[in-house]
């Protein structure tokens, strides 16, 4: 909770002690006790701003104060022990919402600088968008970049969403439609900040700094990827991340159109989607790497020019940015090494053989699918059709037989107990119920975002930066969620 929240609550508890204890209080203390809770009341949401996690406690804290004031007293026992009852549960119930659904800052980032950030809207003149709902749109995508900064000291952190309302609005209504939830539950995402300062001046460095792209899941954001960002760019490494147009829950424009996910068929027919829409996501990757070499040599003017090494480039990715990420890195000369976050690999027949580095993060229960299906010992528990399930179980071998190539290579796979699909995601660390519904593990939010960006910067560490890694290939006793896997596993 913030501190204002914290000091509303212990307020609210002293006047429904005031209103317990009426006869016994003096005067003035319960005059002090009313003008202290007013002044916290209004000082929070004036200051910490309203949310809707606090509303039981406003209510009651406004209506004790009534009481206090006018020494309202309810005479029948039994009503009044209930009105007690039901004030402690309504306080309960508010600190329980405030805990479950935080308001919190991104966790403060592990390297060395601090981090700017800089966001570029690119329109590709030679593509028609196959979403467009002009005819001839073009492509247009919002990309994101983070980078080592100085002297921010003058600046503020930027928010985590767009601040402006209408902007706002749009994307808790985007995203509140993905999750199946009311939009003003998603009100106080307004609030959080990053570690990130707008347009800060890039460090002063003498030479190129290496380049990491980001790629994020079908249906979520650039803006879930943001801890990994900022981390990498706070070790030196700019981190530029791709909102793929409608394949998002929301990408804001300059002119303040947002987009949102039109590419819902991916969801449910991947194998009949995933090769048409991993060209266009290629596509965008191939249009954004020849935008950052307009970028390094002065043709798109700002701050970069001449600071973007494109010789250890870097991309990583989640879900289904995480197998682009895969084909991008075997298919793509410019780029160097990889990661995939649980993306299942497309178009594998199409893919060359790669001896490029390459790491696959996965969550634990990839690997006991991974083991039982070599094996043999995976049965049809779903409601697909005998030959539905025949036609997955022979994906899947086909691609537990690319990674095992991969690792037999230069590839590395590793596992982390407790996570599951959105762990590598910022999601995490959005509330803990949500692993109750199933979207993330046990594994504590924060402490699995705190593995998931050690182990990223240590492999592009290691194959973009040329430092010795300290965590990757091996085991790490601070860290023991984290197994690694060879292909006999």
């Amino acid at each position: 909770m913030r501190i204002l929240e914290l000091l509303l609550v212990l307020s609210c508890i002293s006047l429904l002690v005031n209103v317990w204890f009426r006869m016994k209080i003096s005067r003035n203390i319960r005059i002090a006790t009313i003008c202290f809770s007013l002044g916290i009341f209004v000082c929070q949401l004036i200051f910490e701003g309203y949310r809707w996690q606090m509303v039981f406690l406003y209510f009651l804290t406004f209506l004790l104060i009534i009481i206090s004031f006018l020494r309202l007293k309810i005479k029948v026992r039994f009503i009044r022990g209930c009105c007690h009852f039901f004030a402690v549960l309504l306080i309960a119930v508010s600190i329980f919402l405030s805990l479950s659904f935080p308001v919190f800052n991104l966790p403060e980032v592990q390297g060395p600088y601090k981090v700017g950030t800089q966001t570029f809207h690119f329109i590709d003149e030679k593509r028609v968008d196959p979403f467009s709902k002009s005819e001839n749109g073009k492509r247009e995508l919002i990309v994101q970049v983070w980078y080592p900064a100085e002297n921010v000291n003058k600046r503020k952190r930027q928010y985590l969403i767009p601040q402006n309302k209408e902007i706002l609005q749009k994307y808790k209504k985007a995203f509140a439609e993905s999750l199946g939830v009311p939009s003003f539950m998603l009100d106080y995402w307004k609030y959080i900040k990053s570690n990130a300062y707008e347009d800060a001046r890039l460090i002063d460095t003498k030479t190129s700094l290496p380049v990491v792209l980001i790629s994020h899941g079908g249906g979520t954001s650039r803006v879930l990827h943001t801890t990994q960002a900022e981390n990498l760019a706070s070790n030196g490494f700019i981190a530029i991340a791709i909102d793929h147009t409608y394949f998002t829950a929301a990408t804001a424009f300059p002119d303040g159109t947002v987009t949102g996910f039109k590419a819902k068929d991916a969801l449910t027919d991947f194998f009949g989607t995933s090769k048409k829409y991993g060209e266009v996501w290629m596509a965008d990757l191939q249009f954004v790497l020849d935008n950052l070499e307009k970028i390094n040599n002065g043709a798109i003017r700002s701050k970069f020019e001449g600071k973007l090494d494109l010789n250890n480039i870097g991309m990583m990715g989640h879900s289904f940015g995480g197998a682009t990420a895969f084909n991008a890195v075997a298919t793509n000369e410019r780029i160097k090494a990889g990661i995939n976050m649980d993306g299942t690999l497309y178009n594998m027949d199409s893919i060359p053989s790669s001896t490029k580095p390459f790491m696959f993060i996965q969550p634990e229960e990839f690997i006991v699918q991974k083991e039982e299906i070599e094996k043999n010992q995976v049965t049809n528990t779903s409601n697909m059709t005998e030959e539905e399930w025949n036609e997955l179980m022979n994906y899947k071998r086909k691609e537990f037989e690319v990674i095992n190539q991969s690792l037999a290579s230069r590839g590395v796979m590793m596992s982390i107990k407790g996570t599951k699909h959105y762990n590598f995601t910022d999601f995490q660390l959005f509330s803990n119920l949500l692993s109750l519904i199933g979207y993330t593990g046990s594994i504590d939010g924060k402490r699995g975002t705190e593995i998931i960006n050690k182990y990223v910067v240590d492999f592009f560490s290691i194959h973009l930066q040329g430092i010795d890694g300290r965590l990757i290939y091996k085991q790490n006793a601070n860290y023991p969620e984290v197994r690694f896997h060879s292909i006999e596993e």
